[in-house]
């Protein structure tokens, strides 16, 4: 049996990522998976990830933001309207991951909580990350 990898072929492509996140964190853990080959599609808010702002931008972006975004599709949704939830709910429908850090909280009344996915029949590997306070 051979077990060379097939040269070219990445370890996750063909896996669709929806990353809800922003600032540091979310967008890093997504951006590591676009690296080993999964679609990733990044939605921000209208105004943008504040992850845009963290030190020196230029157009738009900082180094940060570039970083942590790069190799990604980008959309801009409003969670907060009707319309927009149900676009990233038909984003979800076809997401094998899910990568969010809200505010506590703030997923659930979106309804965009693995229960709630849980609830319309989706199964996606769900990334929830959360600051503590020790």
């Amino acid at each position: 049996m051979n077990t060379t990898p097939v040269q070219g072929l990445m370890p996750l492509q063909g896996f669709t990522v929806l990353d809800l996140s922003q600032g540091v964190a979310g967008p890093y853990c997504a951006q590591l998976l676009a690296g080993q080959g999964a679609m990733v599609i990044k939605v921000e808010p209208p105004q943008g990830d504040w992850g845009r702002h963290v030190g020196v931008a230029s157009d738009g972006h900082s180094t940060i933001s570039s970083t942590y975004n790069s190799g990604k599709q980008s959309l801009a949704i409003d969670a907060r309207r009707p319309e927009g939830r149900a676009v990233i709910l038909r984003l979800a429908e076809r997401a094998d991951v899910i990568v969010q850090n809200f505010r506590p909280q703030v997923v659930e009344r979106l309804g965009l909580d693995y229960e709630s996915l849980r609830a319309r029949g989706l199964g996606p590997v769900y990334v929830s990350i959360r600051r503590t306070l020790a």
